[in-house]
């Protein structure tokens, strides 16, 4: 699935309302239920539910909510942050629905003030802005980003799309907004959902299927990936059905010294996620409980140590082991080597002097 920028959801909205004639209220209205469906899957013993609306298409959602939550025997009350007269027209139509249902929004400016606001719920829910944001909160919305921020904690809130405040096409957040405990991203996941800072501010993210095919964006970063992976699997070839673990190559990550585990354990992990049938960490055997549980699915070969890393005899069963086991074989050599004398082959007293550039030349020609 695409990670999107503001500007590419809103080419597959206009598709989707153009091309395929689906009314921009439809969309709203899956956008609703979406949201219900995910309250009802990680809330389930909420039944009084607030929604804080804004005035754009955000707040349509959350009115189209309320009407939705309603149906299914929710307690449902909605605010609106701002004037009616500057609704967008989706949410305008929203808005004259709830009321003929009975159901009246309040205006609420000032989320403070009100009494109503203060009710006891046991879920808020933040559809005051949506993707259109690229600067700081202003006006009745930065009054309520506040407000919902100092309820931090006394109960979950859920954010529409996006928490309020946040840039969607950025993962640097431009100034104050609401932190959520799900997010449920319309659609698509925009970048703020999904990079940090950004993301952390969105808790559990969803994605809120909004009932019809959106075209997919014009390839960005993501799709550059995708292809890259495509074309390096063609290059490494479809892995037999009869193939095992020596089939696929044998990595041996050698490294280490004390307090300098953790690089040789991430190389053995990476090289085991890479696709490596065989995985050994070669590290001084003083360090080999260590590593062996910090990559459970690679193998750990003891040297010997000398100090807090290697010696020098070493390098005889290092490179037995290379030899040994599958081919094609690679070493990784240097993760958390450090630079003493005892871990170069080319330290002192070997024939390259201090020239510990041509370590790796030192094991070729040994090899």
């Amino acid at each position: 699935m695409r990670v999107v920028t503001t500007d590419e959801m809103r080419s597959a909205e206009a598709a989707v309302i153009d091309d395929l004639s689906v009314p921009a209220l439809v969309l709203m209205e899956n956008a609703a239920r979406a949201t219900a469906d995910a309250i009802a899957e990680f809330y389930p013993r909420a039944r009084r539910v607030a929604i804080a609306c804004g005035r754009g298409n955000n707040g349509g959602d959350g009115l189209a909510l309320l009407r939705d939550l309603t149906t299914r025997g929710y307690e449902a009350t909605a605010f609106i942050a701002g004037s009616l007269d500057r609704l967008s027209p989706e949410a305008t139509q929203q808005f004259v629905s709830c009321e003929q249902l009975g159901l009246s929004p309040a205006v609420v400016p000032e989320p403070a003030e009100s009494d109503a606001v203060g009710a006891p719920v046991d879920l808020w829910v933040d559809a005051l802005l949506g993707t259109g944001l690229n600067r700081p909160v202003e006006g009745p919305v930065a009054r309520w980003v506040d407000w919902l921020g100092k309820r931090r904690g006394d109960v979950p809130l859920v954010s529409v799309d996006l928490p309020t405040g946040l840039d969607a096409s950025t993962s640097v957040p431009p100034g104050p907004h609401v932190v959520a405990d799900l997010t449920v991203a319309l659609g698509f996941p925009k970048v703020a959902n999904v990079l940090a800072p950004s993301s952390d501010a969105c808790g559990r993210l969803r994605i809120g299927d909004l009932g019809v095919p959106l075209p997919e964006p014009p390839p960005g970063p993501e799709a550059l990936y995708r292809s890259r992976r495509r074309d390096l699997v063609g290059r490494l070839g479809a892995r037999p059905l009869d193939g095992h673990k020596g089939t696929f190559g044998h990595v041996v990550v050698a490294g280490g010294r004390s307090g300098y585990t953790g690089a040789v354990v991430l190389a053995a992990r990476a090289a085991v996620r890479g696709g490596a049938g065989l995985v050994t960490a070669a590290v001084p055997e003083h360090l080999a409980l260590v590593v062996d549980a910090g990559s459970l699915e690679s193998m750990t070969l003891g040297l010997p140590p000398d100090g807090d890393g290697w010696s020098r005899e070493a390098v005889e069963p290092l490179l037995q082991a290379i030899g040994e086991r599958a081919s094609p074989g690679a070493l990784a050599l240097g993760p958390g080597l450090g630079l003493s004398d005892g871990s170069c082959p080319a330290g002192r007293g070997s024939k390259y002097g201090a020239d510990r550039s041509r370590c790796g030349r030192h094991l070729r020609l040994r090899r």
